[in-house]
């Protein structure tokens, strides 16, 4: 047999220390804060630094990593490499080392994360010469010594090869070819010994790479470039110590093998170091004498272009570079091109982070010249690509003429730092074939709600609209036809027309109803092919009206005139417009209206055939307004991050929609100069593109000339220097206000900012599916307009009015549900509509529609949106820790209570091993609930009786509760049944067993601020000692003393203790009475007040009870209060009625022998208050 060996007093020392040391008070570490961070130095091999969390606290940053509060300590290092090694190691695995790289060195919530990682790990994103902040904790929370290092990496594989930073000059990155060993690569250079790889990304497409610094041990040093993979390089150039590359693809990563050519291995990490540097060198077309030429490409983009204007100079005075776009001192890069069509579009994408960034360039700034080089003249300047059709009446490009675009920055950019991608962009040109087919959309305005929003509903005034938008050409003899939607009938009222209106709903031409009068036609029974409404159009100064059809068909063109792009009305710089007629609603609730098949016809030139476009038969619902409750739950939204759009530092959401809307186009680099303009939505955490942090920046038309830059009250931070409001999202909020605007580079909730599209179209779609058959939901989002001051008239004159309001329909499964109304630029309000699911359905499509146009207003943010249901509530009795004796039956009740009376359908459960699972005790029931008008829910009460066999001492502790359904099949299914996951009945079986001495009182009082206290006990037949307790809160108790019995026989008994410590503020103290048996008894509660103060409260009950109970009241004033004993079934069993006096007041409730054992709730009621105690009662041995 073996015997184990003993361990030393000093190994069992040894084992205590580290059970208790967690207990242990330590001194913070010198480097606990960021603001004494150690500095350590960047090793060739790891070099530890010895460190320790023990005694740390968390620091509170703008970036963490970690889940929770961990401790955490502080250093900093200068790189010396661009790819640097970090490991932290410890001899206690469960700490689980993290590390967190920071950039700069400066303290207080600044700083800018750069990677979350350990505990050892290669970072790649440092440059050179270049100081860091190191943050070291515990991502399980638990103090450890530990070691710390900073070393160079290396790699002695082409795979695993170190990245460079290219840069102009560029900094030199630490290494050394100590331990490296030959690849094995194919080489068209010298042969090589052994090697170590790197890797960069083209900045230019001639860049240097240059070794220096090389050791003494290091000989024959060598370079040669390769493109391609590791696994299928071409070798570009062979150097010694410097090579200079060609041609190289702008964004392509390109391999370095450093080698020796023959030199024998380094013995001496030390002499085996080099200095590597990619030199970008000057920009080829920074020169307009050396502009890039494009070649244009027919209706597509043709080759796009990368260009990079990190390095890039300022053209200098002999250029002639135009004022009047961005900074003409600000870097900029050059291209031509040969015009091939009168309207060329340049397009320009995937801009770099800097060229956007405020604190660089502010924004891309696009200068399309026509001239030569010194001699220009400026015919468009833009954030972005350009489109020529846009150019002013009158200029055109001439074909076969040669015109230059200069690319810069909105500002003179201070600097260049970061990675070059972050200065890169691509331009193209394209000759798109022009057509004249208008962009159009349908909708309708409930006009009975249009400015509240709501269901439709019978009786409602509904305006029927068909949205129109011509951005270019002329459209000959345009008509529109419709028909009266079902269940609906026309207006014909002295007051009612046939109306253009604008993109405001105002009205622009106004026609009567009747037929041959006008230019508007309604034929309440219309011959077979023609339609109930008809109107003739033609808009133009110069341009005779329209007239009267000669009929209602969509044939004949009597009548008609014709539309240019420039005619009035205007918005958006092109005609916009919108018929309407009204009709009233005649259907029942539960039907459904279908919008009339509508059409606009037009002709491409007055000998040309028909063209038509026609509307879409919308549904919609007729139904009564339902409304959810106030403490409605979300359920499941996987898309867009729950509703809320997710989170970031960025200004721009790195990912558009889910779901794509045709009508719209993602704006993925709003910033600076680049807006959201007509048509487009991005997914921003501001709406100020320059990330303003002032809601009260100035406003058009009160902005201070010139805006600019620095003062965060300036228009300059409005969208389209002061327009929109500048302010955050809503998630976390429940008002109107919403989150304030953050500031660049903190994090802050992203939303769904729209400027509206010219024409009525869909914004948003999702399916959700998880659903619950039989069930009601809410869809609902919060939506704000934002802008106050964006209205343009119909001859496009700014007014400073909000101009068109945003006006949304709500949609389920292709029926509208729902229309917000007009809503004013008030801050964000929440829109929504309830519905429940059918009996089976388990999944529905939400979709949003822009009932309004743009082109001046219509401009709004959408976040927080959420599908949501209204739970029951439960109210489990007589309490959630009902007690019984041993052996006793017990009945427990759940009262459950339902905004909707769909919820019926339940199950009581048990579970044994503290909800680990649950077992169905009875049987499913299906209760019909009902109506409580005080309470404004459906409620029902289910009862279950659990049986003595399940009352036993091993039966304490088990749970018991109620899931509740809309179905019965829904009750079997997790994630369709309810139940409450806090509110759970917890069984306490008791032996019903008491001492049988009692402690008849207990009283205190302060003497010299020092408890003084004082008990009687009835005759102590056995053995019993006191334990004296204290607490401050009344919740938490620590032993004072010990106080033995007197173990006298005597009727009464009477004892006295005074705590030596001193008391400031309220305390309280109780007493715990215990035998030799191990059984224990409380006393009341005491409470001692140094303050004067008081409070109407329950302070201490004598629990359990026998014959009578006990209980002490504290009032502020002398009062009268009334005292109700309530059994677990809800009945009254004891009533009494007491004067109270100022301070504290001790009672009696008595004769309560006769009453049974169980649990009861004792109920004082004083004035409007209620306060109320669990007791137990228990019968005498």
């Amino acid at each position: 047999m073996k015997i184990p060996p003993r361990k030393s007093f000093f190994q069992k020392m040894l084992q205590a220390l580290l059970v208790f040391l967690p207990v242990f008070s330590w001194a913070q570490p010198a480097n606990d804060l960021c603001s004494a961070a150690v500095p350590i130095t960047q090793e060739l091999i790891c070099t530890n630094t010895s460190g320790t969390l023990v005694g740390a606290t968390y620091t509170a940053l703008t970036t963490s990593c970690g889940a929770g509060t961990q401790k955490d300590v502080w250093y900093s290092f200068t790189a010396k490499s661009n790819t640097v090694y970090i490991n932290v190691s410890t001899v206690t695995p469960s700490a689980n080392l993290r590390f967190q790289v920071y950039a700069g060195t400066s303290c207080g919530g600044a700083e800018v994360s750069l990677t979350c990682s350990g505990p050892s790990a290669n970072v790649t994103n440092v440059v050179a010469g270049t100081q860091y902040l190191l943050r070291v904790y515990s991502n399980t929370d638990v103090a450890a010594a530990f070691n710390v290092c900073v070393s160079t990496v290396t790699s002695n594989t082409c795979g695993s090869a170190v990245s460079l930073t290219p840069g102009y000059p560029g900094i030199p990155s630490e290494g050394f070819t100590f331990g490296a060993t030959n690849d094995g690569v194919i080489s068209s250079c010298a042969t090589s010994t052994y090697d170590v790889w790197y890797k960069f990304v083209a900045n230019t497409v001639n860049p240097t790479i240059t070794l220096s610094s090389i050791g003494s041990e290091f000989t024959s040093a060598s370079l040669e470039l390769y493109s391609g993979a590791c696994a299928s390089l071409t070798s570009l150039a062979c150097g010694t110590t410097s090579i200079t590359a060609s041609n190289l693809t702008l964004g392509t990563t390109y391999l370095v093998r450093v080698y020796s050519a023959g030199g024998a291995a380094p013995v001496n990490r030390n002499n085996s170091v080099f200095q590597i540097v990619v030199n970008d060198g000057p920009i080829a077309n920074d020169l307009c004498a050396n502009a890039e030429l494009l070649v244009s490409n027919p209706a597509v983009c043709g080759a796009q272009v990368t260009g990079n204007l990190k390095n890039a100079t300022a053209s200098t005075a002999p250029d002639g570079v135009p004022a009047g776009c961005g900074d003409v001192a600000a870097a900029d890069v050059w291209y031509k091109f040969v015009a091939q069509s009168a309207y060329p579009v340049i397009s320009i994408g995937s801009v770099g982070a800097n060229i956007s960034s405020a604190s660089f360039g502010g924004g891309l700034r696009m200068q399309l010249l026509e001239g030569n080089c010194g001699a220009f003249s400026q015919m468009a300047c833009a954030t972005g690509g350009y489109n020529t059709n846009s150019l002013p009446a009158g200029r055109t490009l001439i074909l076969g003429n040669t015109y230059y675009i200069r690319i810069s920055t909105l500002n003179a950019n201070p600097g260049t730092p970061g990675i070059g991608s972050a200065y890169r962009f691509t331009v193209c040109i394209s000759d798109p074939v022009i057509t004249t087919t208008p962009r159009f959309g349908n909708t309708y305005v409930n006009v009975s709600k249009k400015n509240v929003g709501g269901v439709v509903e019978k009786g409602d005034t509904l305006e029927i609209r068909m949205t129109i938008s011509l951005s270019t050409g002329v459209q000959y003899n345009p008509r529109y036809l419709d028909n009266i939607p079902t269940n609906t009938q026309m207006l014909t009222g002295p007051n009612d027309s046939i109306r253009i209106i604008t993109n405001e709903g105002l009205t622009y031409k106004k026609y009567t109803v009747a037929a041959g009068d006008d230019a508007a036609s309604y034929l309440a029974s219309p011959p077979a092919g023609e339609y109930n409404v008809r109107i003739n159009m033609g808009f133009g100064a110069y341009m005779p009206p329209p007239t009267a059809p000669l009929n209602n068909g969509d044939t004949d063109p009597t009548g008609s005139q014709q539309i240019s792009y420039s005619s009035r009305p205007v918005g958006g710089g092109r005609v916009l417009f919108a018929t309407a007629f009204r009709v009233v609603v005649t259907g029942n609730p539960g039907d459904v209206i279908t919008l009339g098949s509508g059409k606009f016809v037009y002709r491409n030139s007055p000998t040309a055939p028909d063209q038509s476009v026609n509307t879409i038969p919308y549904q919609i619902s007729i139904t009564t307004p339902r409304s959810l409750c106030a403490n409605a739950t979300g359920v499941n939204n996987a898309q867009e991050f729950g509703g809320t759009f997710g989170n970031g530092t960025t200004l721009n959401r790195s990912t558009p929609l889910a779901f794509a809307p045709t009508s719209y186009t993602y704006i993925p680099n709003m910033g600076g100069a680049v807006g959201i303009g007509d048509g487009q939505y991005g997914i921003v955490k501001s709406t100020s593109a320059r990330e303003g942090t002032s809601r009260a920046a100035q406003a058009n038309p009160n902005c201070v000339l010139p805006v600019v830059a620095g003062d965060m009250n300036s228009c300059y931070y409005r969208m389209f220097s002061g327009f929109w409001d500048v302010d955050g999202d809503h998630s976390g909020t429940n008002d109107q206000f919403g989150n304030i605007p953050p500031a660049p580079g903190s994090d802050g909730g992203y939303m769904m900012l729209v400027n509206a599209d010219y024409v009525a179209s869909e914004i948003y779609r999702q399916t959700i599916t998880g659903l619950c058959p039989n069930t009601y939901y809410e869809f609902s989002a919060w939506v704000r307009n934002v802008c106050p001051n964006c209205g343009v008239d119909s001859v496009g004159v700014q007014t400073w009015r909000p101009g068109v309001s945003p006006n949304l329909t709500f949609i389920l499964d292709d029926v509208d549900q729902y229309n917000t109304g007009e809503m004013q630029p008030n801050g964000w309000i929440k829109k929504g509509f309830v519905f429940v699911t059918g009996p089976s359905q388990t999944s529905a499509t939400f979709s949003i529609r822009n009932n309004a146009q743009g082109g001046g207003g219509n401009d709004w943010a959408m976040d927080d949106i959420s599908i949501a249901t209204c739970l029951p509530n439960m109210s489990y009795s007589p309490t959630l820790n009902p007690s019984v004796c041993i052996g006793n039956s017990i009945t427990i009740n759940d009262t459950v209570r339902s905004y909707f009376n769909n919820y019926g359908h339940h199950q009581w459960q048990k579970s044994t091993n503290n909800g680990g699972t649950w077992s169905d005790v009875g049987g499913l029931r299906s209760y019909t609930p009902v109506y409580n008008a005080s309470l404004q829910t459906y409620e029902y009460i289910t009862s279950y009786t659990i049986p003595s066999s399940s009352t036993n001492t091993s039966d304490s502790g088990t749970l018991y509760r109620v899931i509740v359904a809309t179905t019965a099949t829904n009750v079997g299914t997790n994630s369709c049944q309810v139940t409450d996951g806090v509110s759970i009945i917890n069984l306490a079986v008791m032996d019903c067993i008491v001492l049988s001495t009692d402690l008849l009182s207990f009283s205190g009082q302060l003497v010299s601020d020092k408890g003084h206290l004082a008990w009687t006990t009835s005759k102590e037949e056995t053995t019993v000692e006191f334990l004296l307790e204290k607490s401050t809160d009344g919740i938490n108790y620590s032993f004072v003393a010990k106080i033995p019995g007197f173990n006298n026989g005597a009727n009464l008994n009477n004892y006295g203790f005074t705590d030596p410590a001193v008391n400031n503020g309220k305390v309280y103290y109780r007493l715990a009475m215990t035998g030799a048996s191990g059984l224990k008894k409380y006393s009341r509660i005491v409470q001692l007040s140094t303050r004067p103060e008081r409070q109407f409260e329950l302070l201490s009950v004598i629990n359990p009870f026998q014959s009578s109970l006990h209980f002490d009241l504290s009032s502020p004033s002398d009062t009268r209060v009334s005292v109700v004993l309530v059994d677990m079934f809800g009945k009254t069993v004891r009533t009494m009625n007491y004067r109270v006096y100022e301070g504290v007041n001790s009672f009696t409730l008595p004769s309560t022998d006769n009453l049974p054992a169980g649990t009861y709730v004792l109920m004082i009621n004083h004035d409007n208050q209620v306060l109320h105690r669990k007791v137990l009662k228990r019968n005498a041995l």
